[in-house]
């Protein structure tokens, strides 16, 4: 045991010496290589081998076996990102098992192509058979937020990606053993998801699908911004977003720091509550009706891949457009009321649904453009989702 524990020292050190005049000064920071993109990669692998090399004979690092086999992957490996918890997470090898904690990373995982890797998911996913009919199926591994840290060690993986701030730390990381990397990536944010699905991605290796999908979602972005560029601020869309019944008053609105202000704004709207009230909050009727929107979107947390909630959009809809008084709000009276839901609108699909928001708000910019073919291409690209969901589904309200 002891020769072959020098043995691959010696195969380590031989390594050093080949990488060492590049990287003459290892370091795990790893924002600069990041942002340089793919071109680096070849520099950090180089960094971070280095490193992790130097750290080991000191008795720290990762240990011989993980460099042994970043040795004989470099540069494809290590490989290092920072994720949503401002965290530096370092791969030596490929993961082969992977747990999703929560829907939004199912979602990106298969998006970019890494469906036969998942071996465990959390519960949300296997309640949505529709939308995960490779992954339902699998292991639970409990909520979101409360993990069951017993399925997950039966599983034995050697990834587990979860959010940011959820489940804490207590709760997750000081009950798996090191081998076990932690990614805490959100992938629900629209200010960041594009960073943050780049990020992953790079994490598991570039793949076909996780750069069409990223070209994708540039090419969406970029008709939208470009269409709606020349328009005068005086002369955007007012928008009111709506999320229901009040808690304690009114309306409950979304206003500046939610996803769905983020997606009106990137459609180049301007959303009424903005200067009011921040994040989630309750407006008066009245100052609704005051503020008189041109448009009024309506967020709804249901329907989308649950086909027999189909209905609630059009009942989220009809509650609202008969609100005493609402009659006589612009937005009503021009017949501009519309419903979009969360698996619309957030997660890998936003790119469609801002360009089916901006159509909304501005039809004759986009009268050439199918906004639900582009949804359609969506799905049959970059998901698994059951056929039964291109026709069934219920995603926004009305339908054309």
């Amino acid at each position: 045991m002891e020769a072959v524990l020098m043995k691959h020292i010696g195969y380590l050190l031989l390594v050093l010496l080949l990488i060492v005049p590049a990287a003459a000064s290892p370091s795990l920071d790893v924002d600069s290589s990041q942002e340089e993109g793919i071109s680096s990669g070849n520099d950090q692998a180089r960094t971070l081998l280095a490193g992790g090399i130097l750290a080991t004979l000191r008795g720290e690092g990762p240990g011989i076996d993980l460099l042994m086999d970043a040795a004989q992957l470099y540069p494809e490996y290590p490989r290092a990102i920072t994720d949503s918890a401002d965290r530096t997470v370092i791969l030596y090898r490929h993961p082969s098992r992977i747990i999703a904690m929560n829907s939004d990373a199912a979602d990106a995982l298969s998006v970019i192509g890494m469906v036969e890797s998942i071996v465990g998911v959390g519960h949300v996913v296997v309640g949505s058979p529709l939308r995960f009919p490779d992954l339902f199926n699998l292991q639970n591994v409990g909520k979101y937020n409360e993990p069951d840290i017993e399925a997950i060690l039966a599983l034995n993986p050697d990834m587990v990606v979860t959010y940011g701030q959820w489940p804490e730390p207590e709760k997750l990381d000081r009950h798996l053993p090191e081998r076990i990397t932690i990614v805490r990536i959100d992938l629900f944010r629209a200010e960041t998801y594009r960073s943050e699905m780049e990020s992953i991605a790079y994490l598991l290796g570039e793949t076909r699908e996780s750069r069409a999908y990223l070209a994708w979602y540039d090419e969406m972005h970029t008709l939208v911004a470009d269409r709606i560029a020349a328009i005068p601020e005086e002369e955007r869309i007012r928008v009111f977003i709506d999320y229901g019944q009040g808690r304690s008053v009114g309306r409950r609105t979304m206003s500046a720091g939610t996803g769905m202000d983020s997606l009106v704004v990137a459609a180049g709207g301007v959303n009424v509550a903005a200067d009011y009230v921040s994040g989630y909050a309750d407006v008066e009727n009245e100052w609704v009706m005051k503020e008189n929107p041109d448009v009024i979107l309506i967020h709804s947390p249901k329907a989308g891949y649950v086909l027999e909630e189909k209905d609630v959009l059009k009942e989220a809809y009809q509650d609202l457009v008969s609100m005493p008084g609402f009659g006589r709000i612009s937005a009503v009276a021009d017949d501009r009321v519309y419903v979009v839901t969360s698996s619309f609108g957030f997660g890998s699909p936003s790119p469609a649904a801002l360009v089916r928001v901006a159509s909304w708000l501005y039809p004759d910019h986009f009268s050439d453009i199918d906004p639900d073919a582009i949804h359609q291409d969506y799905l049959s690209r970059f998901t698994r989702s059951d056929p039964l969901v291109r026709t069934g589904g219920a995603f926004y309200y009305p339908v054309d």
